[in-house]
């Protein structure tokens, strides 16, 4: 829930913090994932830039998770 006493400052981007809902190693993956990928982008918005150029370093860690997760999903539904 959005917090009221909070200022929206672009130049300092809160993080977006993800949680498990159910006790299954699979959805404890998935998070742990989510979070991965957030953290490299985060840094990305420390910034407060419109547009960023994501390193071929930083775009090849997002590939290799976003499969893992993919897989993931495949595997629950």
């Amino acid at each position: 829930m959005p917090d009221p006493n909070q200022v929206f400052d672009p130049n300092e981007p809160k993080k977006n913090l993800f949680d498990v809902a159910a006790d299954d190693p699979e959805a404890h993956k998935f998070v742990q994932l989510a979070r991965e990928r957030y953290d490299i982008y985060h840094e990305y918005r420390k910034t407060g830039a419109r547009e960023v150029y994501i390193s071929d370093a930083d775009r090849q860690r997002i590939f290799v998770i976003e499969e893992a997760m993919r897989q993931i999903l495949s595997r629950i539904f």
